[in-house]
Parts: C-alpha cells; sequence; structure tokens
C-alpha cells in the first residue's frame, strides 16, 4: 500500500515538474525573466522555486529543449518519466553521446519505455 502511494506521489511530483519547465519555457521565450533583477534563467528558476542552482539548471535546460524532445517531455507531463530522467536524456544529447540509455526509462531514442519501475501516471 505504500509502495503504491510512493509510486502515484511521485507520478504527481513529476507532472508538476513538467508543467514547471512548461511556464520555465514560456518566460525564458517572452524574455520574462530579464525584468526580475536575476543573472539568468536559472538563477529566477533556483529563486522562484526554492529549488538548488544545479537542479534549476536542470529545469533550464529541459525547458530549452522542450521541441527536441516530445516524447520526453510528454512523458514527464504524463508524470511516467522525472525531471532527472529526461535531464540525463537532453544532457547527453547535447553532448553527442547517442548510445541507449538503459536504466532511466527511456531508450537511445529519447522514448519512453515500460519498464516497470516508472512512476504511475497521476489520475
Amino acid at each position: 500500500m505504500l509502495f503504491d502511494e510512493l509510486a502515484e506521489l511521485t507520478g504527481h511530483r513529476n507532472a508538476i515538474d513538467g508543467r514547471i519547465v512548461d511556464i520555465v519555457a514560456e518566460i525564458d521565450g517572452d524574455g520574462l525573466w530579464g525584468s526580475t533583477g536575476c543573472r539568468s534563467i536559472s538563477a529566477l528558476v533556483a529563486w522562484r522555486t526554492g529549488i538548488s542552482p544545479r537542479n534549476a539548471q536542470t529545469v533550464t535546460t529541459v525547458a530549452e529543449r522542450l521541441e527536441d524532445f516530445p516524447r520526453c517531455t510528454e512523458a514527464l507531463r504524463e508524470g511516467r518519466l522525472s525531471l532527472d530522467q529526461v535531464g540525463v536524456v537532453v544532457e547527453r544529447r547535447r553532448r553527442g553521446i547517442r548510445r541507449p540509455l538503459r536504466g532511466v526509462g527511456v531508450g537511445g531514442d529519447g522514448d519512453p519505455v515500460a519498464d516497470g519501475h516508472q512512476a504511475r501516471t497521476p489520475s
């Protein structure tokens, strides 16, 4: 019972992170962060969300590449993948690494795969 609740809550958290990524992409795309006095979009994200600068950078990196990874970001919005999992895909592709990503819930081409360890999709 606790494991099921943990999986369900994690799916909700993943979906929330997906919405945060969408919001950050819109703020960045519209240039709205410049009027805040923050030095970067990731500094704004860290300040407004209370997350670490490293996690804010992951949010920002994924937000900047939404259109490049539509299946991964959709799975994030649906709660099937975590921000960390999508961040790994985006970062590896940025560096030109194309080997399959085993153990992070996605295939080498960025497709979500059902591996039995993903969070439950929020209902």
